[in-house]
């Protein structure tokens, strides 16, 4: 079985904060296995060519397309402007929704591959967290030879290595299942070897105002122009409703349709407005908390230092060094979810302003 590889050391991500970290090396490759290197942008594009609603989406605008044309050929014989307008929205329609399609795979490939590498640096620092224990289980079993140490203290270093090594077995677990879902989403054959880029990860924060926020949502959303479109066309039936030769009840009838419209225009815009105000606050709280995890990571790398050089001194006792150890790797650990729930966050932000990829 083929297994994931990264491109870049495991603890980038949180060297990028500030923490003193050792240098995890990636995976090895198999044996004569073929490594398919993929940045975010080359995982979008794969996930383009095989994400079945988006192939869906892509059929419903042939067809709209075709629709168009069988009522284009139609209207040679006998007009109806009313039938053209609608299959001229028809299209409109097919072809927003294709891009919204488009949105959303790119969104859930992006989240999925932030996953992978989350995952992925999660048992880096675990593994590191194992070694630590297993030395500290050799010191506690040497002590207890030499007549320092308890039986209980090498019960409970054991008991910490035990503990780590069950959460590194879970994290693999689950990097396991989010990598099969990961190729599903790309369609890639189960047992393919994938090799991710990491430069994509970031802690800078986006240099955006809540007001910028808002008026790039409200002019780029798809949903706002679906219901823009559907404003224009009510008001168009309703201007061809308007003559000696249509019934008032017809007439009146695209009257309340214009006015549903504009209604449901108006319920759009306050409900993108207070998405991409959830998304805006949420992923400036997420900075926030990377801010908090990096100065808690700085403090427990520091208190790791002073404690390992007191019991070397004989000056602190075998629970102060497995509570070093525990705080060490929590922080860490903290560190690496911060990172990612931050872009994460920061995806889901660009998600609700509906700006591309390429566009950051």
């Amino acid at each position: 079985m083929k297994r994931f590889a990264a491109t870049n050391t495991a603890w980038l991500v949180l060297l990028a904060l500030g923490g003193a970290l050792l240098s995890a090396p990636a995976p090895a490759a198999a044996a004569g296995g073929h490594v398919l290197a993929l940045d975010l942008r080359a995982a979008v594009e794969l996930a383009y060519e095989a994400n079945v609603e988006l192939l869906l989406a892509e059929l419903e605008l042939e067809k709209a397309r075709l629709g168009l044309q069988q009522v284009r050929a139609l209207s040679l014989i006998e007009p109806s402007p009313t039938l053209l307008l609608q299959a001229e929205t028809g299209v409109t329609l097919a072809e927003r929704n294709l891009s919204l399609t488009r949105q959303r795979v790119a969104f859930q490939v992006e989240e999925a591959y932030y996953n992978v590498l989350r995952l992925h640096n999660v048992i880096a620092v675990l593994d590191d967290a194992e070694q630590m224990a297993q030395r500290q289980l050799e010191v506690a079993e040497s002590r207890r030879a030499a007549g320092v140490a308890t039986d209980v203290d090498v019960l409970r270093a054991r008991a910490a290595l035990l503990q780590t090594r069950a959460d590194k077995a879970q994290a693999e677990d689950n990097l396991a299942l989010v990598l099969v879902q990961f190729r599903q989403m790309l369609g890639l054959a189960p047992d393919a070897e994938i090799a991710l880029d990491d430069t994509v990860v970031t802690h800078d924060l986006v240099d955006m105002t809540l007001a910028e926020a808002l008026e790039e949502a409200l002019a780029n959303r798809i949903e706002l122009a679906q219901v823009r479109l559907g404003v224009e066309v009510a008001r168009r039936e309703l201007e061809l409703a308007d003559n000696d030769y249509t019934p008032e009840l017809t007439r009146r009838s695209a009257e309340l349709d214009l006015a549903q419209i504009e209604l449901q225009m108006r319920q759009a815009k306050d409900g993108i407005t207070l998405d991409v105000h959830n998304a805006y606050n949420a992923m400036r709280d997420a900075h926030r908390r990377l801010a908090v995890a990096q100065q808690r990571l700085l403090e427990m790398e520091e208190n790791w230092r002073v404690v390992q050089a007191l019991f070397d001194a004989r000056m602190a006792t075998d629970v102060e060094i497995l509570q070093g150890q525990t705080g060490l790797a929590e922080a860490r650990m903290s560190a690496v979810n911060a990172m990612f729930d931050y872009n994460v966050a920061r995806a889901k932000f660009f998600q609700a302003i509906a700006r591309e990829l390429d566009d950051r």
